[in-house]
C-alpha cells in the first residue's frame, strides 16, 4: 500500500511539474521572430496581405541552454527575413516563393494574365539582445533589391520600436535602397520589438506600396 501511495504521489507530482518545466525550457529558447508583407495599390486598396510570409534567410545566434536562461544569460540574435514581390502589368501584385523563371520570359501570374513581370526583393534584419526577463532591440537594417524588370523605388521609410519600455518609436527616411541604424535603446522589460520598412514601387501601369515587417515578442 505504501508503494502504491508513493507511486500515485510521484505520478501526480510529475503531472503537475512537467508542464511548468516544459514551459520554462521553451521560454529559455529564443522565441521565433515573424515577418509579414502587405501590398497596396496607389488607391490604398489591399492587394496582398501575407502573415508570416517572409522567409528566414539566416539567423546568427547562440542558443542559450536551459540553465543559462535561468541564470539570466545575455544572448544576442540577428535574424534576417526576406520576401520576393512580383508585380505584373495587369495591376496585380503578390508575394512569390522564388524567382526561378528564365530572364526575358513572359510568365503567367497566379492571378491570371500574362505580362513582363517586375520582381523586387525586400529584406529586413533585426539584431536584439535577450536577458530573461528583458530584451533590447539594438540594430535594424535592410534593403530593397530589383531582381528583374524596369521600375523605380520611392517613398522609402523605416520605423522601429520596442514597447513599452527602453525605447522610443523612431522613423527614418533612407535615401538609398539599403539602410542600417543603431537604435540606442536600452535593455528593459518589453512586450514586443521590431522593424517595419515601406517603399513605393512604380512601373508602367501603376504603383504599389510594399510594407515589410519583422517582429519579436516573448510569447512567440
Amino acid at each position: 500500500m505504501k508503494k502504491l501511495r508513493f507511486f500515485l504521489y510521484s505520478v501526480i507530482c510529475f503531472t503537475l511539474i512537467m508542464p511548468v518545466a516544459i514551459h520554462a525550457e521553451s521560454a529559455g529558447m529564443k522565441p521565433h521572430t515573424s515577418g509579414d508583407i502587405i501590398i497596396e495599390d496607389s488607391n490604398g486598396h489591399l492587394k496582398s496581405f501575407n502573415t508570416d510570409a517572409m522567409l528566414l534567410e539566416k539567423s546568427l545566434s547562440k542558443k542559450p541552454s536551459f540553465s543559462e536562461w535561468l541564470q539570466g544569460e545575455q544572448t544576442t540574435y540577428t535574424d534576417t527575413y526576406s520576401a520576393i514581390i512580383c508585380i505584373d502589368g495587369d495591376g496585380d501584385a503578390e508575394v512569390v516563393d522564388s524567382l526561378d523563371i528564365p530572364s526575358g520570359y513572359s510568365v503567367m501570374t497566379t492571378r491570371g494574365g500574362t505580362s513582363q513581370n517586375v520582381y523586387w526583393k525586400a529584406t529586413v534584419e533585426i539584431t536584439y539582445t535577450v536577458q530573461n526577463p528583458k530584451a533590447q532591440l539594438t540594430r535594424v537594417s535592410g534593403s530593397w533589391t530589383q531582381l528583374r524588370g524596369t521600375s523605380t523605388l520611392s517613398n522609402r521609410q523605416v520605423y522601429y520600436n520596442q514597447s513599452p519600455y527602453g525605447g522610443n518609436p523612431t522613423t527614418k527616411y533612407p535615401t538609398s535602397n539599403t539602410f542600417g541604424y543603431g537604435t540606442g535603446f536600452s535593455l528593459a522589460k518589453v512586450l514586443d520589438l521590431g522593424c517595419r520598412s515601406t517603399a513605393t514601387i512604380t512601373r508602367t501601369g501603376g504603383s504599389f506600396k510594399i510594407t515589410a515587417s519583422v517582429s519579436w515578442n516573448p510569447s512567440m
